[in-house]
Protein backbone atom coordinates (compact mmCIF):
# COMPACT_ATOMS: atom_id res chain seq x y z
CA UNK A 1 0.00 0.00 0.00
CA UNK A 2 1.06 3.79 -0.82
CA UNK A 3 2.59 6.22 1.96
CA UNK A 4 0.75 9.40 1.31
CA UNK A 5 0.50 12.96 1.98
CA UNK A 6 -2.56 14.75 1.88
CA UNK A 7 -1.60 18.21 2.25
CA UNK A 8 -4.45 21.47 1.56
CA UNK A 9 -3.44 25.31 2.47
CA UNK A 10 -6.97 25.94 2.09
CA UNK A 11 -8.16 28.11 4.96
CA UNK A 12 -11.38 26.35 4.41
CA UNK A 13 -13.30 24.47 6.77
CA UNK A 14 -14.72 21.83 4.67
CA UNK A 15 -11.63 20.91 2.69
CA UNK A 16 -9.59 20.45 5.79
CA UNK A 17 -12.57 17.79 6.76
CA UNK A 18 -12.38 16.60 3.22
CA UNK A 19 -8.80 15.85 3.79
CA UNK A 20 -9.17 14.16 7.40
CA UNK A 21 -12.01 12.03 5.74
CA UNK A 22 -9.80 10.96 2.87
CA UNK A 23 -7.07 9.84 5.33
CA UNK A 24 -9.37 8.08 7.57
CA UNK A 25 -11.10 6.63 4.89
CA UNK A 26 -8.27 5.52 2.59
CA UNK A 27 -6.01 4.28 6.11
CA UNK A 28 -8.97 1.74 6.47
CA UNK A 29 -8.52 0.28 3.35
CA UNK A 30 -4.35 -0.30 4.45
CA UNK A 31 -2.97 2.91 3.12
CA UNK A 32 -0.22 5.19 5.21
CA UNK A 33 -1.74 8.58 5.11
CA UNK A 34 -0.97 11.61 6.82
CA UNK A 35 -2.44 14.85 6.59
CA UNK A 36 -1.20 18.77 6.56
CA UNK A 37 -2.12 22.18 6.45
CA UNK A 38 1.00 23.53 6.74
CA UNK A 39 3.84 20.90 4.65
CA UNK A 40 6.99 22.21 4.88
CA UNK A 41 9.32 21.42 2.15
CA UNK A 42 11.83 19.50 4.63
CA UNK A 43 8.90 17.27 5.06
CA UNK A 44 8.56 16.23 1.30
CA UNK A 45 12.64 15.22 1.01
CA UNK A 46 12.83 13.79 4.19
CA UNK A 47 9.94 11.27 4.47
CA UNK A 48 10.07 10.57 0.92
CA UNK A 49 6.17 10.06 0.29
CA UNK A 50 4.94 7.80 -2.59
CA UNK A 51 1.87 10.27 -3.06
CA UNK A 52 1.28 14.37 -2.45
CA UNK A 53 -2.07 14.63 -2.93
CA UNK A 54 -3.11 18.67 -2.76
CA UNK A 55 -6.53 19.73 -2.40
CA UNK A 56 -7.21 23.18 -3.80
CA UNK A 57 -10.03 25.88 -3.35
CA UNK A 58 -8.77 27.78 -5.90
CA UNK A 59 -9.30 26.86 -9.69
CA UNK A 60 -4.68 27.82 -10.38
CA UNK A 61 -2.45 26.42 -7.13
CA UNK A 62 -2.27 28.97 -4.61
CA UNK A 63 2.21 30.17 -3.68
CA UNK A 64 2.53 28.18 -1.24
CA UNK A 65 0.92 24.89 -3.17
CA UNK A 66 2.85 25.21 -6.27
CA UNK A 67 6.54 24.97 -4.94
CA UNK A 68 5.36 21.92 -3.14
CA UNK A 69 4.47 20.47 -6.48
CA UNK A 70 7.60 21.57 -7.85
CA UNK A 71 9.96 19.67 -5.16
CA UNK A 72 7.64 16.51 -5.68
CA UNK A 73 8.56 16.70 -9.20
CA UNK A 74 11.95 16.82 -8.38
CA UNK A 75 11.44 14.35 -5.54
CA UNK A 76 9.92 11.30 -7.97
CA UNK A 77 7.05 11.71 -5.33
CA UNK A 78 3.55 11.33 -7.89
CA UNK A 79 1.12 14.10 -7.35
CA UNK A 80 -2.75 14.01 -7.22
CA UNK A 81 -4.02 17.77 -7.40
CA UNK A 82 -8.20 17.77 -6.69
CA UNK A 83 -9.52 21.36 -7.26
CA UNK A 84 -12.60 22.18 -5.05
CA UNK A 85 -14.21 25.78 -6.68
CA UNK A 86 -16.99 26.35 -8.43
CA UNK A 87 -19.52 25.00 -10.69
CA UNK A 88 -18.24 27.72 -13.71
CA UNK A 89 -15.91 26.18 -16.50
CA UNK A 90 -12.56 27.52 -15.68
CA UNK A 91 -9.22 26.14 -17.17
CA UNK A 92 -6.54 26.61 -15.37
CA UNK A 93 -3.52 28.37 -16.69
CA UNK A 94 -1.28 26.91 -14.53
CA UNK A 95 -2.16 23.36 -15.54
CA UNK A 96 -2.92 24.27 -18.81
CA UNK A 97 0.71 25.75 -19.13
CA UNK A 98 2.46 22.99 -17.02
CA UNK A 99 -0.31 20.36 -15.77
CA UNK A 100 1.29 17.54 -18.19
CA UNK A 101 4.62 17.56 -16.99
CA UNK A 102 4.15 18.02 -13.04
CA UNK A 103 1.29 16.54 -11.93
CA UNK A 104 0.27 12.85 -12.37
CA UNK A 105 -3.52 12.97 -11.82
CA UNK A 106 -5.96 15.38 -11.55
CA UNK A 107 -9.69 15.61 -9.96
CA UNK A 108 -12.57 18.03 -9.94
CA UNK A 109 -15.97 18.12 -8.18
CA UNK A 110 -17.88 17.64 -11.83
CA UNK A 111 -18.17 16.28 -15.66
CA UNK A 112 -17.42 19.46 -17.64
CA UNK A 113 -14.79 20.89 -15.38
CA UNK A 114 -12.72 17.71 -16.29
CA UNK A 115 -13.35 18.35 -19.54
CA UNK A 116 -11.91 21.76 -19.38
CA UNK A 117 -8.70 20.30 -18.30
CA UNK A 118 -7.20 19.58 -22.08
CA UNK A 119 -3.69 19.91 -21.52
CA UNK A 120 -3.68 16.97 -18.82
CA UNK A 121 -4.64 13.76 -21.17
CA UNK A 122 -4.50 10.91 -18.56
CA UNK A 123 -5.66 10.12 -14.92
CA UNK A 124 -8.69 12.63 -14.77
CA UNK A 125 -11.27 11.57 -12.65
CA UNK A 126 -14.45 12.93 -10.33
CA UNK A 127 -14.06 13.22 -6.84
CA UNK A 128 -16.56 15.56 -5.11
CA UNK A 129 -17.01 16.57 -1.39
CA UNK A 130 -17.46 13.34 0.74
CA UNK A 131 -21.07 13.69 2.06
CA UNK A 132 -21.19 14.48 5.67
CA UNK A 133 -24.19 12.70 7.38
CA UNK A 134 -26.21 14.60 9.60
CA UNK A 135 -28.40 12.70 12.36
CA UNK A 136 -31.50 13.93 12.55
CA UNK A 137 -35.13 12.91 13.77
CA UNK A 138 -37.64 12.93 10.86
CA UNK A 139 -41.09 13.93 11.98
CA UNK A 140 -44.09 13.85 10.01
CA UNK A 141 -44.23 16.55 7.67
CA UNK A 142 -46.46 18.32 5.84
CA UNK A 143 -47.87 16.50 2.52
CA UNK A 144 -47.81 19.40 0.00
CA UNK A 145 -44.22 20.19 -0.85
CA UNK A 146 -42.88 23.63 -0.48
CA UNK A 147 -40.07 25.08 -2.77
CA UNK A 148 -37.14 26.63 -1.47
CA UNK A 149 -34.60 28.01 -3.76
CA UNK A 150 -31.06 28.88 -2.67
CA UNK A 151 -28.73 31.74 -3.87
CA UNK A 152 -25.38 32.23 -3.89
CA UNK A 153 -24.63 35.82 -5.31
CA UNK A 154 -27.23 37.86 -6.03
CA UNK A 155 -31.18 37.80 -7.37
CA UNK A 156 -30.44 37.64 -10.68
CA UNK A 157 -30.11 33.80 -9.91
CA UNK A 158 -33.66 33.47 -9.69
CA UNK A 159 -35.36 32.65 -12.72
CA UNK A 160 -38.24 34.37 -13.83
CA UNK A 161 -40.40 31.82 -15.20
CA UNK A 162 -41.16 30.94 -11.90
CA UNK A 163 -41.27 31.86 -8.04
CA UNK A 164 -40.50 29.76 -4.98
CA UNK A 165 -41.88 29.64 -1.97
CA UNK A 166 -38.92 30.83 0.10
CA UNK A 167 -36.05 32.19 -1.27
CA UNK A 168 -32.48 31.16 1.38
CA UNK A 169 -29.99 33.95 0.80
CA UNK A 170 -28.14 33.12 3.82
CA UNK A 171 -25.25 32.68 1.52
CA UNK A 172 -24.67 36.11 0.45
CA UNK A 173 -24.70 37.35 4.08
CA UNK A 174 -20.77 36.51 4.43
CA UNK A 175 -20.30 39.27 1.70
CA UNK A 176 -23.52 41.43 2.50
CA UNK A 177 -25.13 43.21 5.49
CA UNK A 178 -28.48 41.91 5.87
CA UNK A 179 -29.55 45.10 5.60
CA UNK A 180 -28.47 45.64 1.83
CA UNK A 181 -29.52 42.36 0.95
CA UNK A 182 -32.93 43.10 2.09
CA UNK A 183 -33.03 46.34 0.39
CA UNK A 184 -31.62 44.66 -3.02
CA UNK A 185 -34.84 42.27 -2.38
CA UNK A 186 -37.31 44.79 -2.18
CA UNK A 187 -35.85 46.54 -5.42
CA UNK A 188 -35.74 42.85 -7.04
CA UNK A 189 -39.85 42.21 -5.93
CA UNK A 190 -40.77 45.95 -7.23
CA UNK A 191 -39.05 44.58 -10.51
CA UNK A 192 -40.48 41.14 -10.90
CA UNK A 193 -44.44 41.13 -9.36
CA UNK A 194 -44.02 37.52 -9.69
CA UNK A 195 -41.94 37.20 -6.85
CA UNK A 196 -44.09 39.42 -4.60
CA UNK A 197 -45.57 36.56 -2.35
CA UNK A 198 -42.01 34.85 -2.23
CA UNK A 199 -40.45 35.06 1.52
CA UNK A 200 -37.10 36.09 1.98
CA UNK A 201 -34.78 33.73 4.14
CA UNK A 202 -31.42 35.22 5.66
CA UNK A 203 -30.73 32.50 8.33
CA UNK A 204 -29.87 29.19 7.22
CA UNK A 205 -31.73 27.91 10.69
CA UNK A 206 -35.20 28.96 9.48
CA UNK A 207 -34.65 26.70 6.41
CA UNK A 208 -33.72 23.80 8.63
CA UNK A 209 -36.78 24.20 10.94
CA UNK A 210 -38.80 24.54 7.20
CA UNK A 211 -37.13 20.93 6.16
CA UNK A 212 -38.36 19.63 10.06
CA UNK A 213 -41.63 20.47 8.88
CA UNK A 214 -42.33 20.34 5.32
CA UNK A 215 -41.97 18.56 2.21
CA UNK A 216 -39.56 20.59 -0.01
CA UNK A 217 -38.14 20.86 -3.29
CA UNK A 218 -34.41 21.95 -3.16
CA UNK A 219 -33.83 24.38 -5.61
CA UNK A 220 -29.88 24.43 -6.52
CA UNK A 221 -29.19 24.68 -10.17
CA UNK A 222 -28.06 28.24 -9.36
CA UNK A 223 -25.78 27.41 -6.57
CA UNK A 224 -22.19 27.90 -7.73
CA UNK A 225 -19.83 27.28 -5.33
CA UNK A 226 -19.15 23.29 -4.66
CA UNK A 227 -18.74 23.96 -0.55
CA UNK A 228 -22.35 24.92 -0.87
CA UNK A 229 -23.58 22.69 -2.60
CA UNK A 230 -22.48 19.72 -0.48
CA UNK A 231 -23.94 20.80 2.23
CA UNK A 232 -27.16 21.58 1.14
CA UNK A 233 -26.96 17.92 -0.27
CA UNK A 234 -26.19 16.63 3.25
CA UNK A 235 -29.15 18.88 4.62
CA UNK A 236 -31.58 17.18 1.69
CA UNK A 237 -30.64 13.68 2.40
CA UNK A 238 -31.00 13.75 6.29
CA UNK A 239 -34.48 15.41 5.72
CA UNK A 240 -35.66 13.37 2.91
CA UNK A 241 -36.47 16.38 0.73
CA UNK A 242 -36.57 16.43 -3.03
CA UNK A 243 -33.40 18.19 -5.27
CA UNK A 244 -33.62 20.39 -8.13
CA UNK A 245 -29.85 20.38 -9.67
CA UNK A 246 -28.09 20.44 -13.10
CA UNK A 247 -26.06 18.00 -15.37
CA UNK A 248 -22.73 19.05 -13.75
CA UNK A 249 -23.67 19.18 -9.78
CA UNK A 250 -25.40 15.97 -10.57
CA UNK A 251 -22.19 14.66 -12.04
CA UNK A 252 -20.35 14.47 -8.58
CA UNK A 253 -23.05 11.42 -7.69
CA UNK A 254 -23.71 10.29 -10.74
CA UNK A 255 -24.67 6.62 -9.48
CA UNK A 256 -26.88 8.34 -6.78
CA UNK A 257 -28.59 11.00 -8.25
CA UNK A 258 -31.47 9.38 -10.42
CA UNK A 259 -33.22 12.00 -12.68
CA UNK A 260 -37.42 11.64 -12.03
CA UNK A 261 -36.63 9.69 -8.84
CA UNK A 262 -35.06 11.43 -6.11
CA UNK A 263 -33.99 14.49 -8.14
CA UNK A 264 -35.20 16.45 -11.17
CA UNK A 265 -31.86 17.10 -13.38
CA UNK A 266 -33.27 20.83 -15.21
CA UNK A 267 -31.23 20.80 -17.82
CA UNK A 268 -31.27 16.77 -18.94
CA UNK A 269 -30.99 17.02 -23.15
CA UNK A 270 -33.86 14.10 -22.99
CA UNK A 271 -36.17 15.97 -20.95
CA UNK A 272 -38.23 18.51 -22.99
CA UNK A 273 -39.31 22.38 -21.95
CA UNK A 274 -41.40 21.85 -18.48
CA UNK A 275 -43.07 23.84 -16.31
CA UNK A 276 -43.40 23.55 -12.29
CA UNK A 277 -46.10 21.25 -12.50
CA UNK A 278 -43.91 18.37 -13.59
CA UNK A 279 -41.55 18.72 -10.75
CA UNK A 280 -44.17 18.75 -8.25
CA UNK A 281 -45.38 15.75 -9.63
CA UNK A 282 -42.04 13.73 -9.55
CA UNK A 283 -41.76 15.27 -6.00
CA UNK A 284 -45.18 14.20 -4.81
CA UNK A 285 -44.15 10.97 -6.42
CA UNK A 286 -40.77 10.91 -4.46
CA UNK A 287 -42.23 11.60 -1.28
CA UNK A 288 -44.84 8.65 -1.34
CA UNK A 289 -41.93 6.43 -0.69
CA UNK A 290 -40.66 5.29 2.88
CA UNK A 291 -37.38 3.50 2.31
CA UNK A 292 -34.91 6.26 3.67
CA UNK A 293 -31.79 4.29 2.45
CA UNK A 294 -32.24 5.77 -0.90
CA UNK A 295 -31.16 9.47 0.17
CA UNK A 296 -28.04 8.28 1.59
CA UNK A 297 -24.70 8.73 -0.42
CA UNK A 298 -21.92 5.84 -0.42
CA UNK A 299 -19.01 7.24 -1.14
CA UNK A 300 -17.14 3.57 -1.39
CA UNK A 301 -16.48 3.54 -5.06
CA UNK A 302 -14.98 6.66 -5.02
CA UNK A 303 -12.54 5.46 -2.30
CA UNK A 304 -11.95 2.63 -3.98
CA UNK A 305 -11.28 4.70 -7.57
CA UNK A 306 -8.52 6.64 -5.39
CA UNK A 307 -6.84 3.88 -4.25
CA UNK A 308 -6.83 2.57 -7.89
CA UNK A 309 -5.35 6.10 -9.54
CA UNK A 310 -2.88 5.95 -6.59
CA UNK A 311 -1.54 2.35 -7.61
CA UNK A 312 -1.69 3.25 -11.25
CA UNK A 313 0.22 6.12 -11.06
CA UNK A 314 2.97 4.87 -8.56
CA UNK A 315 3.36 2.05 -11.07
CA UNK A 316 3.96 4.48 -13.77
CA UNK A 317 6.54 6.48 -11.74
CA UNK A 318 8.31 2.82 -11.59
CA UNK A 319 8.25 2.38 -15.11
CA UNK A 320 9.63 5.88 -15.78
CA UNK A 321 12.51 5.81 -13.62
CA UNK A 322 13.53 2.40 -13.78
CA UNK A 323 15.69 2.61 -17.45
CA UNK A 324 17.62 5.57 -15.81
CA UNK A 325 18.39 3.87 -12.82
CA UNK A 326 19.33 1.33 -14.96
CA UNK A 327 22.03 2.90 -16.76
Amino acid sequence: MASILIHTSSKMLPLENQALRLQQELQIIGHNVEFSNRTHPYQLLKNRYDILHVLSDTTNLSLIDVPLVLLAKMNRTATVISQYDTFDVLPSHFLNQFGSNLIDAYSTTDIENLKAQKSIRKNKFILPLLPTEIKIKNSEKSKEPLTIQFLSKNFQELSTAQAPNFVDASQMTINLKSSAIRKSWNQFQARHSLFKKSILILNFENSTELMQNHSMIFHLSSVNSTVQFQKLSDFACAYRQFVVLSQKQASGYAEFWIHNQNCWISDIKSEPAIGPEKIELSAKNFFRKKNSESMKISIENKINELSRIYAKIMHEKILTYQPNEAR
